[in-house]
């Protein structure tokens, strides 16, 4: 056993030992903050160093860049060394040879800065893309000159009009909205979709001549039924136009197709189909238009559909369109044109967007005199003259110079 010295020689050594530990720790946490210390000093002095350098480095870059751009085009052509003076002169006498040759080539006038750029571009071809590039420049600022001049010039006779009305007493329209192209189609689409919803008079396009006609006689009957549709939009009162009898795989759909290929189907108002109209409507509604009609048409009778012959004879004027009406049992009727109007010469055949013009104004007004005015007057007889109608009164109906039944 052991004794109570023993025992309180032992508890004293353990103190003792773990005091020693504590201090030792100590002393290497001390010794290890001082070295980080350290460290970290030199860390930073060694950073405060390279951040002075590249500071003073980059001063030293900016001001000698600064002296650079103090010098001007003109200051830096005059320190131009004797070799260079000549390559300057050369190209001088080349832009002045070029100004008398091609003056819509090279710029009216070079500038100090131009002739540095110029000086430094090594081919003919790249002084000549440099020129060009200048001229167009040239051209856009002038445009935008003329076109700030312009405004300006407006906007004084906008305000001189106000002030004049306001003097007056007078309230002027300073509201004038403006109507874009896209507005106009939207209304003329408008028309055409009303006209489907409230069952307007139908109008019948028979296509189905494409095998009397040639290539030629076929392209003109397709830009007369862009005309026809075009019109169609524009009367007071559309129709409901439907084309039978077409050749899906002929000539005439072959050129709507590539003029339809981008258009959107749901904006497009004419129905297209292969059938013939015996088919679709009652024989005793329709009524065939033909020249070669000897009944002629008084009257426009909503009840009727009408029928208008899709064909263009430019060799020789031949009565298909009769013939096939007269084959088929269907009625038929002519314009009544030798009672209002004194017929010069040609047949009497009009064009597709003649004829639904002539018969869109005589189904609103019932007057054939107004009707009859969309008649192109190169083709009469003015009595009054002794000569062809009034020259200036002709309407575009000139690009027409085929028939069409």
């Amino acid at each position: 056993m052991l004794t109570r010295a023993v025992l309180q020689r032992m508890r004293v050594l353990t103190q003792h030992n773990s005091v020693v530990a504590h201090i030792g720790r100590s002393l290497y946490n001390l010794e290890l903050t001082s070295a980080h210390r350290q460290l970290k000093g030199q860390c930073c002095y060694s950073s405060s160093v390279g951040v002075q350098h590249v500071a003073g480095h980059y001063k030293n870059e900016k001001n000698k860049d600064e002296n650079e751009r103090c010098l001007t085009a003109t200051e830096q052509l005059q320190q131009l060394d004797e070799q260079e003076l000549k390559k300057l002169k050369v190209l001088k006498l080349e832009y002045e040879v070029m100004q008398m040759r091609q003056p819509e080539a090279v710029p009216e006038s070079m500038t100090d800065d131009q002739w540095l750029e110029i000086l430094g571009k090594k081919s003919v071809l790249g002084r000549k893309k440099q020129y060009s590039f200048w001229v167009r420049k040239e051209k856009y600022q002038k445009a935008e000159e003329e076109r700030k001049r312009a405004r300006s010039e407006y906007v004084k006779e906008r305000l001189a009009i106000i002030e004049e009305s306001e003097r007056n007493n007078e309230v002027g329209n300073r509201f004038l909205p403006r109507v874009s192209d896209t507005h106009m189609d939207r209304f003329y689409l408008s028309k055409l979709a009303n006209a489907l919803l409230h069952q307007n008079p139908t109008l019948i396009l028979d296509m189905g001549y494409e095998d009397s006609m040639s290539k030629r006689e076929i392209t003109n009957l397709h830009e007369q039924f862009w005309f026809l549709y075009g019109q169609n939009k524009r009367i007071k009162l559309p129709f409901n136009l439907v084309a039978c009898s077409v050749n899906p795989f002929g000539e005439f759909m072959e050129r709507f197709k590539k003029v339809t290929r981008n258009m959107n189907p749901d904006t497009f108002y004419c129905e297209m189909t292969e059938k013939s109209y015996l088919d679709l409507y009652p024989q005793d509604k329709l009524v065939y238009l033909t020249p070669d009609s000897r009944k002629v048409l008084s009257y426009f009778d909503p009840d009727d559909i009408y029928i208008i012959g899709g064909l263009v004879d430019i060799s020789q004027i031949k009565p298909l369109s009769f013939t096939k009406a007269k084959k088929q049992g269907i009625r038929m009727a002519s314009l009544p044109l030798d009672e209002y109007l004194s017929w010069q010469k040609g047949s009497k055949t009009l064009t597709l967007d003649q004829m639904i013009n002539i018969l869109g104004e005589l189904m609103v007004s019932g007057d054939w005199k107004k009707a009859l005015q969309h008649v192109p007057q190169r083709k009469l007889f003015n009595p009054l003259c002794g000569d062809q109608g009034n020259p200036s009164e002709k309407a575009d109906d000139d690009r027409y110079r085929d028939k069409a039944v």
